[in-house]
C-alpha cells in the first residue's frame, strides 16, 4: 500500500465518502494561519458566531457549526500554547454541542514535527 492510498483509507474511514458530516442549516468556517494570535483568532471565531463573545470564549450552546483550521496554529506570535489548548478544548465542546472542529496539519506544524 503506498502513503497516498493510506491517507486516502484513513480519510474515508473518518469522514464516510471523504467529507465532514454537516447538520442541516449548519455553517462551515474555514481559518487559515492563526500563527498563535490568539487575539485575532478570537476575535474572527467571534464575529462568525462560533465561540462566545465573554471568557472563558466556550463553543456556543447549541451551535452545530464545523469550524475547519487549514493549519499554521503554531508559531510566530506569542499564544501558540494558548492556541493549540483552545482549539483542544472546542473540539470537545463541539461535539457535545453537535458541531466539529476538524483540524489539518500546515507546513509550520510539519516543520516543528520535523525539528526544522
Amino acid at each position: 500500500m503506498t502513503a497516498a492510498s493510506a491517507a486516502t483509507r484513513c480519510s474515508h474511514e473518518i469522514y464516510p465518502g471523504g467529507r465532514v458530516p454537516r447538520p442541516s442549516g449548519a455553517n462551515v468556517v474555514v481559518i487559515a494561519d492563526v500563527h498563535g494570535d490568539m487575539k485575532h483568532f478570537l476575535a474572527a471565531l467571534v464575529a462568525a458566531n462560533v465561540v462566545d463573545k465573554t471568557p472563558p470564549h466556550a463553543w456556543r450552546k447549541g451551535n452545530k457549526d464545523v469550524l475547519v483550521l487549514l493549519g499554521d496554529l503554531n508559531d510566530r506570535g506569542p499564544d501558540t500554547k494558548i492556541v493549540l489548548e483552545a482549539v483542544h478544548q472546542w473540539m470537545k465542546e463541539s461535539m457535545n454541542n453537535g458541531g466539529r472542529v476538524v483540524q489539518l496539519l500546515g507546513n509550520h506544524e510539519l516543520m516543528g514535527m520535523s525539528g526544522m
